[in-house]
């Protein structure tokens, strides 16, 4: 779309491969559906975000996509920040806002590998709920983690779809 990207060999073997005429369906359909997605999709008591939890996200729809970044789109897609550049040049993430998912809610998100072991890594937060990081590195030569959902909730992800 244009926009500015920080290139990685991921990112570049990804769009490598969405490039490849056999995969022209794939492309065509990817920006759109891309664009349609939330930020964050709030499911009951549970959360499905890329980045990272804020509890605001329980209260506020996420921004029409494309939108101007916000604090909450930014919390969504890149995560906590520290502001500090690690030794990679990537920024420094924290975990701080899994202490403040509400008791009784759950947070999946991606965008991290935290795991170590080829399975989510599940976190308790101090405020009683809990994060469970999906990345389990299948992008990097690790597993590929996957949640099983519910018919029912299958629909509601359908309709944003």
């Amino acid at each position: 779309m244009g926009k500015r990207l920080r290139s990685s060999p991921h990112l570049e073997e990804t769009l490598d491969q969405l490039a490849r005429p056999e995969n022209a369906d794939i492309h065509t359909a990817l920006l759109p559906a891309l664009a349609k997605a939330p930020a964050w999709l709030v499911m009951g008591r549970a959360v499905f975000v890329h980045g990272a939890f804020d509890p605001r996200m329980l209260m506020e729809a996420p921004p029409p996509p494309l939108e101007r970044v916000t604090f909450l789109l930014s919390r969504a897609m890149f995560g906590e920040t520290t502001s500090r550049i690690q030794p990679d040049g990537y920024p420094e993430r924290t975990l701080n806002w899994v202490n403040h998912i509400p008791a009784g809610y759950t947070i999946y998100c991606g965008h991290d590998q935290r795991s170590t072991n080829g399975c989510p890594l599940t976190l308790p937060g101090r405020a009683g709920g809990q994060a469970v990081f999906m990345d389990t590195g299948a992008g990097k030569g690790g597993h590929l983690a996957w949640l099983d959902l519910p018919a029912p909730a299958m629909d509601e992800v359908a309709a944003f779809l």
